[in-house]
């Protein structure tokens, strides 16, 4: 009968060692997963971080190829009224030149049709935006649904028609006004 004890005793004994390997290996494998994890979560939001940067970057680099052009087009038509005498200053208004012509990167036909804006304007417009939103802004304005800017920037459905529709929303109209 002891003997019987002792080899009962004996397989629990390896039976509760065995299990506690186990758990002791699915703890480790649930550790190591977890830590895979919040590096892709940490990745992710880098990745996305860059993204937003380099929309960024690329309306900063936009907004000085046109501040560059209207630097150059100020100089020829200083050197141009210089030569023409003194006292002949620009008389047209923001964003026309002295006979009344847009400035560069600006159609005749855009410069009716929209209120004219400064760069400092078009440049605050820009830096208002929420670095959270300035990716999917920018890509809703380029024509993408919300269903993709749900998909590519992992932003609700109701953010994305939020954003989509101020992408493309214009001056507001009489009925959209709110009280």
């Amino acid at each position: 009968m002891t003997l019987f004890i002792v080899l009962v005793l004996s397989v629990s004994l390896v039976w509760l060692g065995w299990e506690g390997w186990q758990w002791h290996r699915r703890v480790a494998e649930i550790r190591q997963a977890s830590g895979t994890f919040s590096a892709e979560v940490a990745q992710r939001a880098l990745r996305q971080e860059l993204d937003q940067m380099r929309v960024l970057l690329a309306a900063q680099q936009q907004q000085l190829a046109t501040l560059q052009e209207e630097i150059a087009q100020l100089k020829s038509r200083l050197t141009g009224d210089s030569s023409n005498g003194v006292g002949q200053g620009v008389t047209g208004g923001v964003g026309q030149g002295a006979a009344g012509t847009t400035l560069p990167g600006e159609s005749s036909r855009t410069a009716s049709a929209q209120p004219l804006r400064s760069p400092a304007e078009e440049a605050l417009s820009v830096t208002t935006v929420s670095p959270e939103y300035a990716e999917p802004l920018a890509l809703a304005r380029r024509g993408l649904d919300p269903e993709a800017l749900v998909a590519r920037c992992g932003v609700t459905m109701a953010e994305a028609q939020l954003i989509w529709a101020l992408a493309h929303s214009s001056a507001p109209q009489e009925s959209q006004v709110y009280a």
